[in-house]
């Protein structure tokens, strides 16, 4: 019993040897700059786990010469996520990276970038911080031509104009009558009468059968329509410089800064 109990005692320490070997050789190292790509010393970089496990939830180092830095006895293949903390006057931004395998160390494959809104000694700065950005839009309307093939009706040509056609037949008509009805001497001033009667009857006729005589065609009807859209033509920039907000507008969205010149804020956009 003796010796099982050493035995065990035995491997539970090499197991809690081996726990805390591992990883003493795995790391991430890279740089931190300042907006121009100097090399930033001095400043405290922090690497937390994604998912912390315990013992290795969190590490600290500071950057050396040219901005160097370099974190070790990481955990094999886990997430970090690496942030400079920035100091007053200063804004930074983090990088999430995974630790390389058991005993290598990852080199970030670019820097860490701090950017200054107010130098350490209070004189001057060389971006300012953007605290809001919102997108100034103009209503564009596009006009276009919308046709379509319509049914209309409209009066047939007139084939007899002075409507002679319904004259004569109403003559006609109303003289025959007028005869039948005349008597004695009267009778040939009762066909004049009949036939005078019945041709303006018969033009009248005539006139209102030409009114009602339509034919229906198809007409091609066109009309202009405007389609409206929102466009962004710029942006309004909220920034904070020297402690103090300010407003601009700029043709392009900007990242976390916008670079300061001689004290002013450059709103054109930068060369890429």
């Amino acid at each position: 019993m003796q010796v099982n109990k050493w035995i065990i005692s035995v491997a539970a320490l090499a197991m809690m040897f081996c726990l805390c070997a591992c990883g003493k050789n795995t790391g991430v190292e890279g740089r931190v700059t300042d907006g121009k790509g100097q090399g930033a010393v001095g400043v405290k970089v922090v690497a937390k786990q994604a998912q912390p496990a315990e013992g290795a939830e969190q590490f600290e180092t500071v950057s050396g010469p040219d901005g160097a830095f370099k974190f070790g006895k990481m955990s094999p293949s886990s997430k970090y996520v690496l942030e400079p903390v920035p100091e007053n006057g200063t804004v930074a931004q983090g990088v999430t990276v995974n630790s390389g395998p058991e005993g290598q160390v990852v080199s970030l494959p670019a820097p860490l970038v701090i950017y200054r809104t107010v130098s350490k000694d209070g004189v001057a700065a060389d971006s300012a911080e953007v605290v809001a950005v919102t997108e100034i839009t103009k209503t564009i309307k596009t006009p276009r031509e919308v046709c379509e093939d319509v049914q209309v009706q409209e009066q047939a040509p007139v084939k007899d104009p002075y409507r002679v056609t319904g004259t004569v037949i109403g003559g006609v008509a109303g003289g025959l009558l007028g005869h039948q009805v005349g008597h004695g001497r009267g009778k040939t001033a009762a066909t004049v009468a009949g036939a005078a009667g019945g041709a303006y009857v018969g033009n009248q006729v005539q006139k209102s059968m030409q009114k009602g005589d339509v034919v229906t065609k198809t007409k091609r009807v066109c009309k202009t329509v405007y389609d409206t859209s929102e466009k962004v033509v710029g942006y309004k920039v909220t920034y904070r410089l020297e402690g103090r907000e300010g407003v601009v507008q700029t043709s392009f969205k900007p990242g976390a800064t916008l670079p300061v010149k001689d004290g002013q804020v450059i709103v054109t956009r930068p060369e890429s």
